[in-house]
């Protein structure tokens, strides 16, 4: 046993893991929303815009410089459907960002931080390889191809002990693994390694079912695992499915906290408490199983001794698909709705606010799309949806329409007046007194803040100032008329 910092920082900085299952297609689901596709902290709608949540933005926020988005990638990288790689980064204006093509790059495979850089693999099985400067900004003008490396389908992370050395696997078409060190130096072939169909942290899953642990230039087989279908790690701990559909696992367990953090060790163990697992994660200090019927079941591993026989809580039902990080998960049900699950402290979850953590799972707020007179308006933070009436940020939409708005940060009183000067609308966030052209009204829904951002009752306002409002509710989209 050992003391070491919150396994979840450790987990972060080597692979954020993605993931699909179901007993529903995802297809199914999609048919049913406006989302063709999602990861955990952005989504792609059908039309393909782009949205994003977390940090600075509390619900899927649309980035308008982006469109024909066909897949998202870490740091910030996109494909569009002309198979163009972007990079897009935020700037100074809270509505506003920066795009870069990557004219190097083409239909691109996978993308993996891993640390110091960012690794590349292309459909055809090029690797490049992207420097960050000062450990943080990928500088995209230094990218290169590794060489020593071809046909790759599949790469991997891990930290070697006791070293604490990153070690990159690369798995090849032709079933071969091959390593390089933290310095990219050296690339070289794994021996008795072959016929593998996976990589995860240090282990590589082969044809045959058997499971091999890769340590300096060789792998030692698992020899408790046959008959393996599914490997996937996080970098502690690990989980597999075999044939039987049966869950197994190994790795760490954790008790204490912080500093005080203790990891346990575990050797591969079959979980006989729960059957006809389709897919297996570890998020935090949980062990979540996805099975076949779409039902999504949680058991922590904050224990010193992992049980064959844990005792499962049922999270959700009708999950088709999910995609998880090493904090948090994304799910989507067959209704096409995607729930959150997890740490939510910088609003990972998209909810709409930045509690710490939750539970059980939460809805993601909908991807909504708000037109002005035609136009497609572009908000700092995306709409939230309160007892079913649409809320926006304070200044995003009022003052396209004409309205001097104003914001007191000491009475915390909101004032947005018409352009004719006719209408006059206040809004008080401290005594809830607000009032329309000197008269005092009531709100069903109260407004809020959020993180700093103040939210106005969209309907409201824009109907008070003048305007017509409908909702397209099939494309998720408020549409404003003004003369």
């Amino acid at each position: 046993m050992m003391k070491v910092i919150i396994p979840a920082t450790l987990a972060m900085s080597l692979l954020t893991f993605f993931v699909g299952a179901a007993n529903a297609s995802a297809a199914e689901a999609a048919s049913q929303s406006t989302i063709r596709d999602f990861g955990i902290d952005s989504l792609i709608k059908m039309d393909g815009t782009y949205w994003i949540w977390g940090q600075n933005h509390s619900v899927p926020t649309q980035i308008h410089e982006l469109s024909d988005v066909a897949a998202s990638y870490a740091d910030r990288v996109i494909m569009k459907k002309d198979l163009s790689v972007w990079h897009w980064e935020p700037t100074s204006s809270a509505t506003a960002y920066k795009l870069e093509p990557i004219p190097t790059l083409t239909d691109i495979a996978s993308i993996t931080d891993a640390w110091e850089k960012t690794f590349i693999i292309e459909k055809d099985g090029d690797v490049f390889v992207t420097p960050r400067l000062n450990g943080t900004t990928l500088d995209w003008g230094s990218m290169k191809q590794v060489d020593g490396l071809d046909h790759v389908k599949n790469m991997s992370l891990f930290i070697e002990s006791p070293s604490y050395n990153q070690q990159q696997l690369f798995l090849k078409t032709d079933g071969t693994v091959w390593k390089s060190e933290d310095k990219l130096g050296e690339v070289y072939q794994v021996s008795n390694l072959d016929h593998v169909v996976d990589v995860s942290n240090k282990f590589a899953l082969k044809q045959d079912g058997t499971v091999w642990a890769v340590d300096t230039s060789s792998a030692t087989r698992l020899s408790e695992l046959s008959d393996i279908q599914m490997i996937r790690s996080n970098g502690n701990s690990t989980v597999a499915i075999d044939k039987q559909s049966h869950l197994w696992f190994w790795g760490v367990t954790f008790t204490g906290v912080s500093d005080g953090t203790v990891l346990h060790d575990q050797t591969p163990i079959q979980i006989t408490s729960l059957s006809g697992v389709a897919d297996a994660f570890v998020v935090e200090r949980t062990l979540l199983a996805l099975t076949k019927d779409g039902s999504m079941y949680s058991t922590s591993i904050n224990l010193e001794t992992m049980s064959v026989a844990p005792r499962f809580e049922l999270l959700a039902t009708r999950i088709s698909s999910v995609k998880a990080g090493p904090r948090h998960l994304i799910m989507q049900k067959s209704d096409g709705t995607l729930w959150g699950w997890g740490v939510n402290k910088e609003a990972m979850l998209g909810k709409g606010d930045y509690e710490f953590q939750y539970t059980t799972p939460v809805a993601v707020q909908k991807p909504i799309t708000v037109e002005l007179n035609g136009d497609n308006i572009a908000l700092s933070n995306g709409v939230i949806i309160q007892d079913g009436q649409a809320f926006v940020p304070l200044r995003s939409i009022f003052e396209k329409m004409g309205a001097a708005v104003k914001w007191d940060l000491y009475s915390k009183k909101a004032t947005i007046q018409s352009a004719d000067t006719a209408t006059q609308i206040e809004v008080n966030f401290m005594s809830s007194n607000h009032t329309l052209n000197g008269k005092t009204i009531k709100m069903s829904v109260e407004p809020f803040i959020v993180n700093g951002t103040v939210y106005l009752p969209l309907r409201f306002i824009s109907e008070s100032l003048g305007a017509k409002v409908d909702w397209v509710q099939q494309e998720s989209r408020i549409t404003i008329t003004m003369k």
